[in-house]
């Protein structure tokens, strides 16, 4: 079971962790039971692919207004919120949205309530 957070509990955790991890928000309407599968392209303008990783939106500095405009922009791909912590990478070079991240490697923190 994923535990719950609120956004303020995430916002703690993220700037108490010593830790070389990348931290990253992923909003989707799938709840995993461990982890989530790698992200697939699938626009308009190619067939199908998979990416290098779980699409997210990276946490680029640990402050709070960095850790907030992250989850918030990570809010638009679903209806569940779920912080992620592991090895990112740039997003695909053409596939990809403002702010988006590969997570090649994730553990599933929490999902944030609220």
């Amino acid at each position: 079971m994923t535990k719950t957070m609120t956004i303020q509990e995430a916002i703690e955790y993220i700037k108490n962790q010593n830790t070389n991890d990348d931290f990253a928000f992923r909003g989707d309407d799938f709840i995993p039971v461990r982890k989530f599968k790698n992200s697939r392209y699938h626009g308009d303008d190619e067939p199908e692919f998979n990416l290098g990783g779980v699409s997210a939106i990276k946490v680029n500095a640990y402050g709070e207004q960095y850790i907030r405009e992250a989850a918030n922009a990570a809010k638009r791909y679903g209806k569940n919120l779920f912080l992620l912590k592991g090895y990112a990478i740039n997003a695909h070079e053409w596939a990809n949205d403002p702010g988006e991240c590969l997570m090649t490697e994730h553990k599933i923190v929490g999902i944030i309530n609220g």
